[in-house]
């Protein structure tokens, strides 16, 4: 096969280039910004639908080198482990500038606490490599004690691996090299694998005793792929993408955080948030979008906080606020995700929440220093807006304008078990809001547009009586009226308090379906593709539009029909008696006839019987009292009684029919 011809631009020098034509011909700024928006693709590793493959690192060419922590020396060369150097400082001193063009580097981290670099506030800056000669920092193995003291702050870096080490900062370390514990600027092509990073544990869920405002923060970066990690510790939160566009973030435990565990906000993009593990956290779970500064957002996306979010297969739970939030989000997913504890009213934190939050996304024009202090901040500003992008260029306004469009909530469970529960409702969508003028945002801005909720199952009995649906700031809630996510809809089209949902160990955070528990009962809804209808102003990169979930969150494949959550049914087999089955069913030889005999009424049910080719003979809506299905002309065989409520669920029961 022959390679295929690329061209490689540096998208930094580009896009200065491309700013400095702007400010000459300001009418060609709209075009520059298509330019700099576009991504240039060399190779899988650029790929930008979000599958659920883990990142392919190759069969890169390297040269090794060893940093040690207790023996080395910085005088030496790093070219062996008897040569190896002393600081990180000296070994990123050993990668040359500019683009790497014949081999990539392997800085091998030993055994042993490397110390926090006064010197240098462990900030290193501007290596680049390529996917053939990348930039690795690594443990010597999975299981190395290699431990970086007052974190690391990491500046256009391309081609970096971060892998099999671990990082700690703040008041309990003694040390920090900012207000994170990794962090990560302008950076494009990153992996952040095996990784434990840590801030300050001691009060995980209240704002004291700790100096750590983000445990990890990526801004202004892409392809981003953060594997098998472990983040904790922080008052703000866990996890905090600012403008990161394509790759994601699978596998990782994130926890312990004053504030929310997981957001994108910024114009992040394309990103599959998937099969991890959320906990412990105080404000909120796993969220797309917040609010962002405006004039540091990145074109083409510029418009809302998020765009083609998947957040699948994750396990959430013990949040006091709530698991899944949207706050100005655009074609975002949120589908087979397990929540248990979550939206809990706590005296002490004071604040009632929702199981799911579909809120304004923020913008705000703040003086950056980065951006030349405020005369430079309100100029960009003004760019961006004549670009078309949302929010405001009068310094130092704020407030939450942003628009939510299609957000798909699809086949979660919501579990809370006896003693936990919301205040007073179960989901909250704010009410619409007027923008400001000449800001661009589309007016009226809405939380709900196009947004459905579909084939979840939700067990939680409110601490007070409430309402289906409210809002967190006195409006008028959403999800109302002609809304795809009206009352009449989310009550038809999900399971709400009717199933309490059976796992194999709840309480010790073991969300397997329990065996021949009640989840075989319920059956997925079908999540529909989304269509592309974003921005054109400038034109954003079309996303991933299908939303085939295709494995569950430990790897196991999953086939339709499906059952909500983020494990799929370790067995296929479906017992004659379910626990807290619908009904009872049974064959008689003598009267040639299929009982039915209904346990628990639910109503709007219907009982169908199907050969084992699954073809159907018989359906019929499902009245209370017993059923008796005549089956004198039917063969002798197998065949299933389904009894289903629309596509929410269905209980089946295998019928041996003999003479």
């Amino acid at each position: 096969m022959k390679a295929k011809k690329v061209f490689v631009i540096n998208q930094d020098s580009f896009k200065n280039a491309c700013i400095k034509a702007a400010n000459v011909c300001r009418n060609c700024l709209k075009i520059l910004t298509l330019i700099i928006g576009l991504q240039v693709i060399n190779g899988s590793q650029n790929a930008i639908a979000q599958d659920f493959n883990y990142y392919a690192v190759g069969s890169p060419v390297l040269t090794e080198l060893y940093v040690d922590p207790i023996n080395g020396n910085d005088a030496n060369n790093g070219q062996s482990l008897a040569q190896a150097v002393r600081t990180l400082h000296a070994a990123f001193g050993l990668i040359p500038s500019g683009t790497l063009a014949s081999t990539g580097y392997r800085l091998n981290l030993l055994d042993g606490d490397y110390p926090y670099d006064e010197a240098h506030s462990n900030y290193y800056d501007n290596k680049t490599g390529t996917y053939q000669f990348p930039i690795i920092v690594s443990g010597l193995n999975p299981s190395s004690n290699a431990r970086i003291i007052g974190g690391m702050n990491l500046k256009g870096f391309a081609y970096l691996y971060l892998m099999n080490f671990k990082l700690w900062a703040g008041s309990e370390a003694g040390s920090q090299a900012s207000n994170n514990v990794l962090h990560l600027e302008t950076c494009n092509h990153v992996l952040l694998r095996n990784l434990l990073v840590q801030g300050d544990t001691s009060s995980p869920l209240a704002d004291t005793n700790n100096s750590i405002q983000e445990v990890l923060k990526i801004n202004q970066a892409h392809h981003v792929f953060v594997e098998q990690c472990e983040f904790l510790g922080t008052f703000q939160t866990v996890v905090d993408y600012f403008a990161v566009q394509y790759g994601h973030i699978r596998n990782c435990k994130i926890h312990q955080s004053g504030g929310r565990g997981f957001y994108c906000k910024g114009g992040s993009a394309y990103l599959l948030v998937h099969a991890n593990e959320v906990y412990n956290c105080r404000e909120a779970g796993i969220q797309a979008g917040e609010g962002s500064n405006f004039p540091l957002m990145v074109p083409p996306w510029i418009h809302y906080e998020a765009y083609d979010i998947k957040i699948v297969n994750n396990r959430i739970h013990d949040i006091y606020g709530a698991g899944l939030t949207c706050a100005g989000g655009y074609n975002i997913l949120m589908a087979y995700n397990t929540l248990c504890r979550i939206g809990l009213d706590h005296p002490f934190f004071g604040a009632s929440y929702g199981l799911v939050e579909l809120v304004h996304g923020g913008r705000s024009c703040w003086p950056a220093d980065e951006l030349g202090g405020a005369t430079g901040t309100k100029n960009r500003a003004l760019e961006l807006l004549a670009m078309g992008g949302w929010g405001t260029a009068v310094l130092y306004n704020s407030g939450y304008w942003i628009p939510n469009r299609k957000v798909f909530i699809y086949n979660n469970i919501f579990y809370n078990p006896s003693g936990y529960g919301t205040r007073y409702i179960q989901f909250i969508a704010n009410g619409w809001i007027t923008p400001p003028t000449a800001s661009n945002i589309p007016n009226p801005s809405y939380t709900d547009d196009s947004v459905v909720f579909k084939g979840n199952l939700v067990w939680n009995q409110t601490i007070e009586p409430g309402e289906l649906i409210g809002s967190n700031n006195g409006s008028v809630p959403g999800c109302q009226l002609s809304t795809s996510c009206n009352p009449d809809s989310l009550l038809a089209n999900n399971l709400i308090n009717e199933l309490e949902p059976q796992f194999e160990d709840p309480s010790n955070n073991n969300f397997l379906p329990a065996a021949g528990g009640n989840l075989s009962l319920v059956t997925a809804s079908v999540v529909p593709s989304f269509f592309w209808d974003a921005p054109t102003a400038p034109l954003v990169p079309t996303g991933t539009l299908t939303n085939d979930i295709t494995m569950d969150c430990i790897g196991i494949g999953r086939a339709l029909p499906a059952i909500p959550g983020a494990h799929v049914l370790t067995s296929t087999g479906i017992t004659n008696y379910p626990p807290a089955a619908i009904a009872k069913v049974g064959y008689s030889p003598i009267s040639r006839t299929i009982m039915v005999s209904i346990v628990k009424p639910l109503g709007n049910l219907t009982i169908s019987l199907s050969d084992s080719s699954g073809k159907t003979i018989y359906s019929k809506p499902l009245e209370l009292g017993d059923l008796e299905i005549p089956v004198a002309n039917l063969a002798q065989g197998l065949y299933l009684v389904s009894i289903t409520n629309g596509l929410k669920w269905a209980e089946t029961h295998k019928v041996l029919i003999t003479n």
